[in-house]
């Protein structure tokens, strides 16, 4: 008999809690902060979007964005050759990698890529101005091998599958570049919340209107 008049009142007082928002002003985000997460992408400072609309003289404005993603690219040369486990997966060492540059040292360019990044960036905007806005943006990362490897290999099952997926360790964290005859970089070993470079920024508005 209670139960009716108890959400009738927690509605009720929902709807009261919002109707100051009918008042405000809509808040505008901007576009999306996407970012192209391939690991030689994340080297340098790319831009990414930014809401071109100034915040007003006195506001502030503190955003924490996370972005996660799983990367899987091979040369051709890594689906047949390599040391492999006792299931024949893949399991690349600098040993290995190194005997891949001697034996192929015609080859310009080989590579893999098998690890999971995680993102994260802490960004700070402040009004100077009803025109003008600064910012400043400090990222951090961490590589490794992650743990979505089986979730994505269940869905290649099922459709759309990547060769080379169930031949590989599972959550490994690898990454070589061979050009030629000559090991360029290798590393398997994961990295934990790196400082990156910090960005600032500056938005003006130049000009606005009613189109």
């Amino acid at each position: 008999m209670l139960k009716f008049p108890i959400r009738a009142l927690s509605l009720l007082a929902l709807l009261w809690g919002l109707l100051p928002l009918q008042r405000e002003e809509v808040l505008e985000l901007g576009p999306f902060p996407t970012r192209e997460m391939f690991p030689l992408y994340l080297l340098p400072m790319a831009f990414q979007p930014a809401d071109p609309t100034p915040l007003g003289s006195g506001h502030w404005r503190v955003s924490l964005n996370l972005m996660q993603a799983n990367t899987f690219e091979f040369s051709d040369v890594f689906k047949e050759r390599g040391r492999r486990d006792a299931a024949g997966r893949l399991a690349i060492t600098r040993e290995g990698a190194l005997a891949l540059s001697a034996e192929y040292g015609a080859v310009p360019l080989m590579f893999l890529f098998d690890e999971e990044t995680v993102r994260s960036s802490l960004r700070v905007r402040y009004g100077l101005s009803e025109q003008t806005d600064i910012w400043a943006e400090l990222p951090f990362e961490s590589q490794g091998g992650g743990s979505l490897d089986g979730l994505i290999e269940w869905f290649h099952s099922l459709a759309f599958e990547q060769y080379g997926r169930d031949r590989v360790l599972k959550n490994q964290m690898t990454m070589v570049v061979i050009s030629h005859d000559k090991l360029r970089f290798f590393s398997d070993q994961p990295i934990r919340g790196k400082t990156q470079d910090p960005t600032l920024g500056v938005v003006h508005r130049l000009v606005s209107g009613a189109t």
